[in-house]
């Protein structure tokens, strides 16, 4: 019945106009548009007429996130029963604008209907309770004890990610820290191999599984959404407070420099690659890359919103310039040690992985991207010419 249902209704063109039309209603219903406040109505349009085309029939897959994850915040602000009702009337009165035929509007009644619980996020067989947040009442928000806490874990985790960033600043340059990355070797070459090599896998991995929507998707029916991020956020700090103690210098020099000018120059870019991260966070919207911008949309009662940018400056250089920051701050020493040059070595190799994954999650999330990334190099600027699409918006949000 779901495929008749696309190809009934008059195929792509008439689920686009009929999408336009029902969120023309939607918007315009004091009960509803509350709970659209802030949304990016282009995208959200798109993001619709993909996903009825796939509710009836017309798309084999949908690959954006749940239904229970998009509403999971709506639930929290409140979204009830009497506001999808409301939403199904819409429904109705659009196809009667469409002049759909009423076998019609009867079997897109029950597609709609089948999705109830979904968006409501409970369990049919549960008599109606709420699948997450069960403490929250019907019709209320999160108390506000609850929106302080998330808050406070939020920044907590950014206190602690800001912490660790400083110490490893002075960690990979040897710069005013008890620990640093070439302290004295205290075990044998191989055992330091053994144990920085098992430490840089664990947080490479931690790293790039947390950070794919397949994880994100399941991780967030165990979490918050709202603390989804800060949670990231606060495992990969942990991660490299453990790296810091538990590190393994391993002594010899690959090179050493020992001109005072060059020693500088080197310096100074090791330095210029620690601030190109911060920047380049910025440029993306810093606060919402560690998670305080969830926490205090949390706090404020709002639901989250996906951030949409112009390419920002820099990049329109490279596509990843957080990632040659890393890189910068990484290679450019003065004295290159094996323990050092490991690291690293097996950065880069993180780096150069971590770049093939999120670009894919970006190509299948942004229909820009594609083209963006056919004229932006990836880490080297001015290596690569291609077309310039004027207008184009396209996200570029970091793992």
């Amino acid at each position: 019945m779901d495929e008749s249902l696309f190809k009934r209704l008059g195929g792509q063109q008439a689920v686009d106009t009929a999408v336009e039309v029902l969120y023309r209603r939607v918007l315009d219903d004091p009960r509803l548009n509350g709970f659209y406040e802030g949304i990016d109505l282009d995208k959200l349009l798109m993001k619709q007429k993909v996903y009825m085309s796939y509710a009836l029939g017309g798309l084999r897959r949908y690959p954006g996130r749940s239904i229970r994850r998009v509403h999971s915040p709506l639930v929290e602000l409140g979204l009830v029963d009497e506001h999808f009702d409301a939403f199904l009337e819409h429904v109705d009165l659009t196809l009667e604008e469409l002049q759909a035929p009423n076998d019609l509007k009867h079997d897109m009644g029950e597609v709609f209907e089948r999705i109830r619980s979904d968006v409501l996020c409970r369990l049919p067989e549960a008599g109606g309770q709420p699948l997450k947040h069960s403490s929250i009442t019907v019709g209320q928000g999160p108390t506000i004890m609850k929106r302080f806490a998330m808050l406070t874990y939020g920044v907590v985790s950014y206190a602690l990610f800001f912490a660790v960033f400083c110490y490893a600043y002075g960690w990979v340059g040897n710069i005013l820290v008890p620990l640093s990355i070439d302290s004295a070797p205290a075990v044998p070459l191989g055992a330091a191999l053994l144990v920085n090599v098992a430490l840089l896998a664990i947080f490479a991995i931690q790293h790039s599984v947390m950070a794919r929507p397949t994880f994100k998707k399941w991780w967030t029916t165990i979490i918050p959404e709202a603390s989804e991020r800060s949670t990231y956020v606060l495992i990969s700090s942990v991660l490299m407070i453990v790296m810091f103690w538990l590190w393994q210098p391993m002594g010899g020099v690959i090179w050493e420099v020992q001109n005072t000018v060059a020693r500088g120059v080197l310096l100074g870019i090791f330095t210029s690659g620690w601030v190109l991260i911060l920047l380049s966070s910025f440029s993306i919207n810093h606060f919402d890359l560690f998670g305080l911008r969830q926490v205090w949309l949390y706090f404020q009662g709002k639901p989250y919103t996906q951030l949409k940018f112009d390419v920002p400056i820099l990049y329109k250089f490279v596509r990843h310039p957080l990632y040659v920051g890393w890189l910068l701050a990484f290679w450019m020493t003065p004295k290159m040690t094996v323990a050092h040059l490991v690291f690293a070595i097996v950065t880069t190799l993180y780096i150069l992985v971590a770049i093939q994954l999120e670009e894919r999650n970006l190509e299948d999330a942004l229909p820009g991207y594609s083209d963006y990334k056919k004229r932006t190099p990836m880490l080297i600027p001015f290596t690569k010419r291609g077309r310039k699409t004027s207008g184009e918006k396209t996200q570029t949000k970091v793992a």
